[in-house]
């Protein structure tokens, strides 16, 4: 449930904010799925709710990937 979410879905001004890594990004509309960012449904179904791109803070990458790693790293002129 997104009880920390903000006005729109219920939750609370100025709470902690939400913490989590990425699970889907819709490159379209500029939205990213975050791990922690869930709402109930009707039916009592968990869904993820979208967040903007712009609303996000990048605090840790994941480095395991070395070409990934690589592709951040490199070309910098």
């Amino acid at each position: 449930d997104l009880s920390n979410g903000g006005k729109r879905h219920g939750g609370k001004r100025n709470a902690e904010p939400l913490t989590g890594s990425v699970i889907k990004i819709d490159s379209n509309k500029g939205r990213l799925y975050i791990e922690g960012a869930k709402a109930s449904k009707s039916d009592n179904k968990e869904e993820a709710v979208p967040v903007n791109a712009s609303n996000v803070v990048v605090v840790r990458l994941d480095e395991t990937d070395k070409y990934r790693v690589q592709q951040l790293t490199g070309n910098r002129s």
